[in-house]
């Protein structure tokens, strides 16, 4: 589906048009890509280049069926995303994109580059200080032995 150039083709990437539309499409169906919108028309725009594309099945060349990716009108940001979704297939496990204006809060433990693991649980669950000491010593079952 993508073929990214070696050698005297470095810097060439090639892919198949049909396939990538449809891999995308179907990433946004079954919600494996998300769309963030911040007013309730933020995406009208985008959604727009979306609908001016249509499949249809035609025969190739050897007369086998194939799902085939028309347009009726401007698509560039449909070519956009599918752009983007190359990029993150080769270089998305080596970054991330960051937004300046969010506080990033995990919600689950990180794995340092070393790979090892270091969290403080009172933190990450909101606890109080000392969660695990309070009123616990008279209530402790392992106290009755």
């Amino acid at each position: 589906m993508i073929r990214w150039g070696e050698g005297d083709e470095s810097g060439n990437v090639l892919v198949d048009r049909n396939r990538m539309i449809q891999l995308v499409v179907d990433e946004f169906k079954e919600r494996r890509l998300n769309l963030f919108q911040k007013e309730k028309n933020d995406w009208y725009d985008y959604w727009l280049h979306w609908s001016h594309i249509y499949r249809t099945r035609e025969e190739d060349e050897l007369g086998i069926p194939q799902s085939v990716w028309h347009r009726s009108d401007r698509d560039d940001w449909v070519h956009a995303t599918i752009y983007w979704r190359v990029g993150i297939d080769r270089f998305g496990s080596k970054g991330f994109i960051a937004n300046p204006e969010a506080e990033i809060k995990s919600n689950s433990y990180m794995i340092d580059p070393d790979e090892t693991v270091s969290f403080d649980p009172a933190e990450m669950f909101n606890l109080k200080p000392h969660w695990w000491t309070e009123d616990e010593d008279e209530d402790d079952w392992r106290n009755d032995y």
